[in-house]
């Protein structure tokens, strides 16, 4: 590069080198100092300060997220956590954590109400004191919070606080503010706040503050972390969070109105994602106050319409919109305007400079995410065009598809991934100077995060290597160069002739230098010698593009025809012929749909014939006919114009309509009424319509729909934009692809697309060209799909023109895959060449020329390559036909060049040709040895033919090459501007006692704070942004093995405005663990004119050194919600959203786009606990809306499974402004056929489909407040994937709440589904153990089961988030249900109660008195009489009976938590005391040691692997036995889960060593094992002993097939079908075996060989039973055998004659291979079987044969029943003799 050079002699001796010292691993700045030692390493770096740019001014800034209390309880000074008690949700009693008791239970208790003054934060704490002055302790009774780990009390510090406060009980009895002032006279980090009091009465507290009132600029910032922030100099600030914005699910998002307003009346929320709540005290506001503090920009993070888990569909995201535009309205709006005016009242009359939007974080990857975008960012760019956008989506490697000013870039990677991301943008894409503007980068997040043990809480390693990457987004310039290498200077000071340069990779730039030496031990040289005065010109045709009709590239792709087999020829001549992809609209009763061969075309007789049987009052309200889905979907586009041209013909008048409707049949986008006389159409006639879009959908159809009785015909039915590129056809944005690549030739029609497998099938130019209509089309049987020819010869050419490219025309040489025309006869296709030829050539009067003219195009095409066939140089007839073809060519057409099929790159060809076509597919390594492949190609004879690539690609293996890799695009990636603009580590805080994430830049606690490595690193670019960057190359000697660089070095120039001075910063990173000796080299300055004034350095002795505070400078898968419970419809009362508004009403859909509808929620239902309704403004009339209406529509839970004759009963609550028109309905998914109907006796009825339709017409006074409607629908078909829909065309408002859909027939009318009852009964449970396990507790307490809520009517049940397994619950299945699902099984209940344990937080034991309580409710609705407080609601709900409740398992898996076991005990007492019959079950493991504490059942969970189950057949047997009355255990909860990969959704395998351990379980004693020559099994009654387990059952139970949250499940259902698991039917073996006898057994193996595990492969039990209804007494045998080998089984009987015994039936599960399962489509692939037994009888001995593999149960009818009469208990797993 020139620059380095001058041609001044005596400028070349200011180059003045600096050798500066860098130590072993560090980042220094350099501006003086020099030192010499030994070096390891010389570099030396280049600046040019005479060239630089002007890095972007907001370069550099900081991410605030709310996680690690960076916020709450951390920058934010409130010192109260939790302190309106909403932490908890809106229960009572409700978790108050982390407030304390003071006081025993004795003396004050505590519980929570939902009475506070604050609407929207209603939950109060009460506190209930019972002693008075004389008895409460010293310091009296009360209350304490600790705040956040602790508050810091400094001398001299005012707090707020309450205490030692006195008022006259009139100035108290209502809510009262009290404010006081704490200064505090000592010092302590870990202080709480109290409030006592020994005044005997009730207190009730809300909105509990404490702060310091000298925070920063007293904006309520924390001063010692605001200083930190300030020293950074951050020019922007990210708000407020990236996770925190979306939440897990949207309901726990930030909602910024939610945050605004007064602190007492901020709802707070919790913060899901990071598991912790949020006061929201840090709001909105204080958010922009804090940038405006930190005189940085603010970059507003807006939530777009995404949770991690849920997401608005962008047909009903406006509403998300409107908070956007209404939250910088609030931020920048006038002190006027509606959201401003708010801002000022709060204190802040001067608008806030937002420039920045960011919408969503992380979100491009979800399915709603581009949609959702783009409507934000176009109502931002129309409100407010100056603002900046920022897109999710990455744009660092292709440029976005979408508009924006910045992308969002996250860069969390490992040391190595973050040195190596140093170059990351140097290939990002560019805009050309003259185009629009590209989108630039926002590295709004980065950090060395991996591998956790590595980085920890932030090493100097981490830190370094975040330093090079962060001089690499400073430099941010086109690199020279990307691996190390020095150059091996060989000439003096003014050489220009030669360098070499040594390299430890593959490619290098290098330039002159000084003061380098070669270093011996480097690996490879390379030289580069450029010769000027040499050379030769490229070929200006070199660089073009293959088109071949494959993929769809033409047909659906760049030709813009949106119809798919518009001329319904695809299914050839045939009556009928298949029609696909066309669709009909209606179901046979109302139409019928077939093909005739009637068209008006010769060259396309197939027409469509539509027989309509209804009229307009029996056919469906939107009519019914076809529907065209185009390719995959057709693109509409909102304000595009869309030309509909078809031909049609009719029996009568034509009224119909032609639409653009959504694929899913919701939304009608376009539409146009036709119609005409029947004299008009009884004939073929063309129609023309324009179709003006009112919405945008990629996933459209073209609808012909019609209510008129008759028969129509359709033919050619053509759907093009208007649009297209110059009018000829072709889609604008690929053509836009094209002209990119600026192709200088088309090669056309394609490779084996103009061969076809068979040549009948093969591209026939003639059928392509004249009027579209007549085009017969083919198909493409290489490809295997169909063409209408609309992209036929003519487009060719016009495209070729249109690129300005040369056409190269292949021709069909007379051969297809499989046969071809023999020399003899291939004239005929020599004369299609010629007249193609001068179709394209020839004057507009010549035959074909003539034709050409007519089709628009009078000028010829520049026609000059003609390519004689494709790939078929190999074939028999090839040569012969080729120079036929080329003879001809040369005699009419000499100037075209003629191209062979044959390779001549080895040797010359045996025949003429102009160019031969060379292909190219092989593997990147194939590739890279071609790089050569024309080196030794013949070059003798300048006239021999040229090379012509016209394939080529690497393509193998398969497996790697995937889509496309990015290794060949790299190589092009041009640098044109700026790539970088913005970058900011995350997270940016972390409090040290709730870490939720590692690292972090800055660590602090209630009273300290410091920095991270990264931090300080931060530190060296406070300067960086608005700087000059200087031009600078960094050149060093090979470091490392690695190829990744290991020196980085950035320079700028920057004024220091406060000295009005200019400095040049020199900043180098070395992530070495050896010395450098850098020397400086400047161009453009004078060195005598720099002072060297300070260097700064940062570097540690280790690269795992890491700063401290002690060196601070050092309800699963769906069982019952859309499971067994028979509610169809998924969020009935639209309050899965929580209470925002809006909120997200998912799986809710919308019918009807925006400009006929819209759909919001409010907080205005008539029912209190369920206060979010659905309201619908219709902006149609009757005469404008879509013919089906609009509305909306639940798909239920994947669809509800709608059967033929069921009835089903439809309930919901609705009001409406004016009179009331709708439609209530089934309708399958895709919107097609109306499956259900009925009527209210308000409404007047019309018949359709054969069934009845509502078509409401109520008074407007009956609906005008909230009325409740039920309907009966009876089907009048089958589909197991339908929709329930309401739909109205009339104008006004329409709310709707609780929509509930059950069929009538459920089982005994209980609600349950009868197919999923059915397999439970099939169990024959002995009890059944609820709500659930994990679904009990919740993540979050305040998203536990509470049971309260769960009972009375459905309609006022608040319905609550499961949120361990991520899914909303109506509660339509609660405690009561729970119970009748017990009583209907014939089951014990066992209930499992929340003993105060959440999986993230727990209740004190202090404070857990409310949680007993609601226990023992919970009892006496079970139990209670139905006089009783709550066994009065029992009955109230139709249960008078008291349910037969005898075990309560007091929590599930929570032993290992804090307050356990003091909570059980509470618990255990008061049930005991209360229902002292009633078994308590403990959670804690007595089968290694007896408890600690009393119980009657411990609860133990058996979740592991095949192996480990088997190995679990012992795991009691050395339980303890000594005390009878000890506790037994209860297995809720086993099954084989592990390995995931091999578990799948239930083996066979993991199900046979489950029935091993079923056995152990019933044997349920100490086994003993002897070897013995063949296996013995000896049965005895005698010997009586301990039990130990006492009941088992498996786990979890079922799961809806669409959302599985865990696997496996014993049963797997959908909307319609069931299946059980190879588990499933395990458990159909032990159905007897509760409350029978357990015989004596002994079972004695021979050693066994299969494997070497110690585990018995063989396990057996047997037991004695009577059948109740047969009244006969049965022994059964069951055994299992897991082993690949037959076992043969000797039965040996003590106490009973085996002659009077009948040997009656055996029954085996078995499979052919341990991993098969079951599925849906093959659900009995592994169940039971049953035969008769094949014995044989020696003796007192049986003799049966065990297959490999297998469970087998042997049945035995014992004759002799008086020896075995007995007695068992019914409750238990087994009974003892």
């Amino acid at each position: 590069m020139n620059w380095w050079k001058s041609t001044d002699v005596d400028a070349v001796l200011w180059f003045l080198l600096w050798p500066l010292v860098l130590s072993q691993a560090s980042i220094a700045v350099h501006h003086r100092g020099y030192q010499q030692e030994k070096f390891d390493q010389k570099a030396t770096l280049y600046v040019n300060v005479s060239s630089g740019r002007h890095i972007p001014k907001n370069f550099f800034g900081i991410f605030f997220e709310e996680i690690n209390h960076a916020g709450a309880g951390g920058l934010w000074a409130e010192l109260v956590s939790n302190r309106g008690f909403e932490a908890g949700g809106r229960h009572s009693p409700s978790v108050i954590s982390p407030w304390g008791m003071i006081g025993n239970e004795d003396s004050i208790s505590i519980t929570t109400e939902l009475n506070s003054c604050f609407q929207t934060n209603p939950v109060a704490l009460r506190m209930d004191i019972k002693c008075d002055p004389t008895t409460c302790p010293h310091g009296g009774v009360g209350i304490y919070n600790p705040g956040y780990w602790g508050m810091d009390q400094e001398d001299g510090t005012n707090m707020l606080a309450f205490t030692d406060v006195t008022a006259e009980a009139e100035k108290v009895q209502n809510w009262t503010r009290m404010e006081v002032m704490l200064q505090a006279t000592g010092s302590d980090p870990y202080s709480r706040l109290q409030f006592t009091t020994s005044q005997n009465g009730t207190i009730w507290l809300d909105q509990v503050s404490a702060m310091p009132t000298d925070t920063y600029k007293g904006h309520g910032f924390r001063t010692d972390l605001m200083q930190m922030l300030l020293d950074l100099k951050p020019q922007f600030l990210r708000f407020p969070g990236g996770c925190y914005v979306e939440g897990t699910w949207l309901l726990n998002a930030f909602r910024w109105k939610e945050t605004v307003g007064p602190w007492e009346e901020r709802p707070g929320h919790l913060g899901d994602v990071w598991g912790y709540w949020s006061d929201d005290g840090l709001g909105y506001l204080e958010y922009l106050q804090l940038a405006e503090d930190l005189r940085a920009e603010p970059v507003w993070v807006v939530n777009s319409g995404q949770g991690l888990i849920d997401e608005v569909d962008t047909t009903l995201i406006d509403p998300f919109v409107q908070e956007m535009l209404d939250s910088i309205e609030f931020a920048r709006g006038s002190p006027y305007s509606p959201w401003g005016s708010y801002r000022a009242k709060l204190g802040h009359p001067q608008p806030f400079s937002l420039k920045y939007v960011a919408i969503g974080n992380e979100n491009c990857g979800r399915k709603t995410y581009i949609g959702n975008y783009l409507k934000f960012y176009n109502a931002l760019k129309e409100a407010y065009p100056d603002i900046q956008a920022i897109s999710n989506c990455d744009g660092s490697r292709f440029p976005l598809s979408h508009p924006a000013d910045l992308y969002d870039y996250h860069n969390y990677t490992t040391i190595e991934g973050m040195l190596e991301l140093a170059h990351r943008f140097d290939t990002a894409p560019r805009a050309n100077p003259g185009g629009p503007k590209a989108a630039v980068a926002f590295v709004s997040e980065y950090a060395v995060t991996q591998p956790a043990y590595q980085v920890r809480n932030g090493t100097f390693g981490a830190a370094l290597a975040e330093a090079a990457f962060l001089l690499s987004l400073e430099r941010n310039r086109q690199v020279s160069f990307t691996i190390p290498c020095i150059t091996d200077y060989t000439g003096d000071a003014s050489d220009e002739s030669t360098s070499s340069c040594v390299i430890s990779s593959q490619a290098c730039i290098a330039d002159n230098h000084h003061n380098v030496t070669h270093n011996e031990e480097e690996i490879c040289t390379a030289t580069l010698y450029v010769d000027a005065s040499s050379t030769r010109p490229i070929p200006k045709n070199l660089f073009g593009i293959f088109f071949e009709e494959i993929n769809h590239a033409g047909a659906g792709g760049l030709w813009a025809e949106l119809v798919s087999n518009r001329g319904f020829e695809a299914g050839s001549h045939h009556k009928p012929s298949m029609i696909s992809p066309w669709g009909m609209i209606g179901d046979e009763t109302v139409i019928s749909v077939t093909t005739e061969m009637s068209s008006c075309f010769k060259t396309n007789p197939v027409a469509l014939r539509m027989d309509v049987h209804c009229s307009p009052t029996t056919c469906p309200p939107g009519g019914v006919g076809v529907y065209n889905p185009g390719y995959w979907g057709m693109n509409i586009e909102e304000g595009r114009t869309y030309k509909i041209v078809l031909y049609i013909r009719s029996s009568g008048r034509l009224d119909a309509i032609v639409s653009f409707v959504t694929s899913d049949g919701t939304d009608m986008l376009a539409f146009s009424h036709v119609t005409a006389e029947a004299e008009k159409v009884k004939n073929w006639t063309r129609l023309e319509v324009r179709l003006q879009a009112i919405g945008s959908n990629p996933n459209c159809r073209l609808q012909f729909t019609t209510r008129q009785t008759g028969t129509i015909w359709l033919d050619q039915v053509s759907a093009m934009p208007t649009d297209t590129y110059k009018g000829h056809g072709f889609r604008i944005d690929l053509m836009e692809m094209l002209l990119n690549l600026k192709p200088r030739f088309l090669r056309f029609p394609g490779g084996c697309y103009v061969e076809g497998n068979w040549l009948s099938n093969g591209f026939r130019w003639k059928e392509t060209v004249g009027p579209w209509e007549e085009r017969p089309g083919h198909l493409g049987d290489v490809w295997n799909y169909w063409s209408d020819d609309g992209l036929g010869y003519l487009e060719y050419l016009q495209l070729a023109e249109d690129l300005g490219a040369e056409p190269v025309w292949v021709i069909n040489s007379g051969e297809g895959h499989v046969d071809q025309v023999d020399t003899a006869l291939i004239g005929p296709f020599v004369q299609e060449m010629l007249d193609s030829i001068e179709f394209a050539r020839g004057s507009p009067n010549s035959t074909w020329g003539s034709l050409r003219a007519k089709m628009g195009h009078p000028k010829p095409f520049n026609l000059k390559y003609v390519a004689i066939g494709n790939e078929n140089c190999g074939f028999r007839t090839y040569r012969g036909n080729y120079l036929k073809f080329y003879e001809a060519l040369k005699k009419a057409y000499p100037d075209i060049k003629a191209i062979s099929n044959c390779d001549g790159s080895k040797q010359p060809l045996d025949h003429p040709a102009d160019l031969y076509d060379y292909h190219n597919y092989t593997s990147a390594e194939g590739m890279l040895d071609n790089t050569r492949l024309f080196e030794k190609a013949p070059r003798s004879n300048p006239k021999a033919p040229k090379a012509f690539v016209s394939e080529y690609a690497v393509t193998d293996p398969r497996e790697k090459v995937g889509h496309g890799t990015f290794g060949g695009a790299l190589a092009e990636a041009a640098f044109l501007f700026d790539v970088v603009e913005m970058v900011s580590y995350a997270p940016l805080f972390v409090n040290e006692n709730d870490r939720k994430w590692s690292p972090d830049a800055i660590v602090f606690n209630s009273h300290q704070a410091y920095g991270i490595s990264s931090y300080w690193v931060q530190t060296f670019f406070k300067e960086s942004s608005g700087a000059l960057l200087l031009e600078s190359r960094l050149q060093t000697q090979t470091q490392t093995d690695s190829k990744t660089p290991r020196v980085h070095a950035s320079a700028i120039s920057w004024m220091d405005h406060q000295e009005n001075k200019n400095y040049i910063t020199i900043k180098v990173v070395n992530y070495q663990n050896t010395t450098v000796e850098l020397n400086m080299s400047f161009k453009g300055v004078d060195p005598k004119s720099m002072h060297l004034t300070k260097q700064t350095i940062l570097t540690a002795e280790d690269l795992q050194d890491e700063n401290t505070f002690q060196n601070p400078t050092k309800e699963i898968n769906h069982a019952g919600t859309g499971g067994l419970w028979a509610e169809l419809v998924s969020n009935r009362g639209f309050e899965a959203g929580s209470h925002h508004k809006p909120s997200m009403i998912n799986p809710w859909g919308m019918i009807g786009d925006e400009a006929v509808i819209s759909v919001t929620t409010e907080m205005s239902s008539c029912f209190k606990t369920n206060p979010v309704a659905l309201r619908m403004d219709v902006h149609c009339s009757p005469t404008t809306c879509p013919p089906g209406g609009v509305g909306v529509y639940n798909p239920g839970y994947w669809g509800m499974n709608v059967e033929e004759g069921k009835t089903y009963k439809i309930v919901l609550y609705i009001r409406s402004s004016g009179p009331l028109d709708a439609v209530v309905s089934f309708v399958t998914s895709d919107g097609t056929d109306m499956l259900a109907f009925s009527h209210i006796t308000i409404m007047t009825i019309f018949l359709y489909l054969g069934g009845r339709v509502t078509n409401c017409r109520a008074e407007a006074e009956k609906v005008k407040n909230w009325t409740r409607l039920e309907v009966r629908l009876q089907a009048t078909g089958s589909n197991p994937n339908c929709r329930l829909q309401f739909t109205t065309r009339q104008t006004g408002t329409i709310w709707l709440d609780q929509v509930s859909a059950m069929p009538t027939d459920t089982y005994k009318g209980h609600g349950f589904r009868i197919d999923l009852m059915e397999m439970l009964l099939n169990l024959k449970p002995r009890f059944l153990r609820f709500p659930g396990g994990c679904y009990v507790e919740g993540n979050w307490l305040s998203n536990g089961f509470r049971w309260k809520e769960t009972v009375g009517p459905w309609e006022e049940r608040p319905g609550h988030l499961g949120d361990v397994w991520n899914y909303w619950s109506d509660d339509g299945l609660g405690y009561l249900e729970y119970l009748q699902l017990a009583e209907d099984l014939g089951a014990e209940p066992v209930w499992v109660i929340n003993s105060g344990e959440g999986h993230v937080d727990q209740v004190d034991t202090a404070l857990i008195g409310p949680f007993v309580q609601e226990m023992l409710d919970s009892i006496e609705f079970a139990r209670g009489s139905a006089n009783s407080r709550w066994g009065s609601l029992r009955a109230k709900m139709g249960h008078p009976k008291p349910f037969d409740l005898k075990y309560v398992a007091i929590g599930n898996e929570n032993c290992g938590f804090r307050t356990y076991r003091e909570n059980y005990l509470k618990f255990y007492k008061a049930l005991k005391k209360a229902y002292p019959d009633i078994k308590a079950i403990s959670n804690c493991d007595g089968s290694k040691q007896p408890l600690d504490h009393p119980a009657d059942l411990y609860d133990y969970h058996n979740y592991t692997s095949a192996e480990g189950m088997l190995d679990n057949t012992r795991l009691f047997e050395k339980a303890s036995r000594s005390n009878p009355k000890a506790p037994k255990a209860f297995v809720s909860e086993y099954a084989v889960t592990d390995p995931k990969e091999k578990v799948g959704h239930g083996t066979f395998g993991g199900a046979l060593a489950e029935a091993a351990f079923l056995l152990s379980l019933e044997r349920n004693r100490h086994v003993l094992s002897i070897l013995y020559n063949v296996p013995l099994l000896r049965h005895s009654i005698s010997s009586p002993h301990i039990d130990v387990v006492e009941m088992v059952s498996y786990a979890p139970l079922f799961v809806n097939e669409n959302d599985r949250k865990w696997s496996p499940d014993a049963i797997v259902f959908n909307s319609h079908q069931a299946y059980g698991i190879s588990s499933y039917w395990v458990q159909t073996f032990f159905k007897e075996s509760s409350g029978a006898l357990l015989l004596e057994s002994r079972l004695q193996t021979q050693t066994q060989t299969q494997t070497d595990s110690k585990t018995p492969r063989v396990h057996a039990s047997a037991i004695s039973w009577m059948d109740r209804q047969e009244n006969k007494n049965y022994i059964t045998i069951k055994v299992v055998n897991y082993q690949n080998t037959t076992v043969e089984l000797n039965m040996s009987f003590k106490g009973v004659d085996p002659n009077s015994m009948h040997l009656t039936k055996q029954t085996i599960l078995t499979a052919d291979d341990l991993q098969d399962e079951n599925t849906f489509q093959n659900p009995t692939k592994v169940v039971p079987q049953t035969s008769s037994i094949k014995a044989k009888v020696e003796g007192k001995d049986i003799k049966v044969e065990l297959k490999p593999s297998s469970f087998t149960s042997f049945d035995l009818l014992n004759k002799a029943q008086s020896q075995w009469s007995f007695q068992a208990p019914k409750d238990k797993l087994r009974g003892k003799p």
